[in-house]
């Protein structure tokens, strides 16, 4: 009997504790509700509301910035950007994966550019794709397979990134609760004018042409590797998968990168559509981009106007 009294004191212990940590991570996380990059309400608001979508969109921040959803559901089409910034290929899979049980995407479009630019993964940049996304078995592989060894408990465990934010917590903190994440642009993120060191240098980033210049090889051996894998996923799910590039501000710096993205592509099957080659047709212009990467939302306006006549030709 003091055996079995024991054992139920400690499951009460077990029960008292996880429902002690669950509300401490719940407080302490970052909610991210401030727009224009409020990517609780986006991702979190997407796995919220459970709608089906015609089309969804993938990717990195080059993704979220490109195209309106809005515009497309004029035209009849249903559509959810479900990216984030520096999202990588690996993740990418784990969102998709989710999303073809939840909306069931006739056609799943996939922004490529997180395999042209080996860039430095971060912490803030993880926890944007990894905190929003529901837990459960998928969320437990995409942190084993997505997120460097070193960051891979204080993704699984937020409360451990977190647990220095109690002086700033405000009311949103306390009383926040998961279900109300809501995003009424379906992903969008609607960037105005240009950034202010773009405004002044159209020039990129020295550490960004070096990560450029690190993308190639057995870097995007790996990632077109991870693109087959779902390739395959869509396939098994009955979607279309179509690769894209969608529009940067000087596609010069890519051009090797292309290249060999395109012949990996060839060599597996994988249609993939570049359309910086489509810039003057979409008119697009020096003032339509926010930074070099991503569109303002003029440019996003034009891009999407071009992508709902191209989805009719192709």
């Amino acid at each position: 009997m003091k055996r079995l009294r024991n054992f139920i004191c400690f499951l009460i212990f077990i029960c008292v504790l996880g429902a002690s940590l669950s509300f401490a991570n719940r407080v302490l996380m970052r909610k991210s509700l401030d727009k224009p990059w409020d990517m609780g309400n986006k991702i979190g608001g997407y796995f919220n509301e459970k709608k089906d979508y015609d089309i969804m969109f993938f990717g990195t921040s080059h993704a979220y910035c490109s195209v309106m959803p809005s515009m497309l559901k004029e035209k009849g089409i249903t559509s959810y950007i479900l990216a984030s910034q520096k999202q990588p290929l690996e993740a990418n899979y784990f969102y998709i994966d989710s999303a073809l049980s939840i909306s069931h995407p006739k056609v799943v479009y996939l922004d490529i550019f997180d395999a042209l630019s080996k860039t430095e993964t971060d912490e803030a940049t993880v926890h944007s794709y990894t905190d929003y996304f529901p837990f459960g078995l998928r969320k437990i592989r995409m942190i084993t397979e997505a997120v460097p060894k070193e960051m891979k408990l204080h993704t699984l465990f937020p409360l451990l990134m977190y647990h220095s934010r109690w002086d700033e917590l405000k009311d949103e903190d306390w009383h926040f609760k998961y279900s109300m994440y809501h995003d009424d642009l379906n992903g969008y993120v609607k960037l105005t004018g240009q950034s202010p060191s773009f405004s002044k240098d159209k020039t990129m980033k020295k550490e960004n042409l070096e990560a450029i210049k690190l993308a190639s090889g057995k870097f995007m051996e790996d990632k077109v590797a991870t693109i087959v894998k779902i390739s395959e996923l869509c396939k098994k799910n009955g979607a279309k998968l179509r690769l894209i590039k969608t529009p940067v501000y000087d596609e010069t710096v890519y051009s090797e990168n292309l290249k060999e993205f395109s012949k990996l592509c060839a060599e597996k099957g994988l249609e993939f559509y570049d359309f910086n080659g489509d810039k003057d047709k979409i008119g697009l212009v020096e003032s339509d981009f926010y930074d070099p990467g991503h569109l303002n939302v003029e440019g996003t306006e034009k891009f999407s106007k071009f992508f709902v006549e191209w989805m009719d030709k192709n």
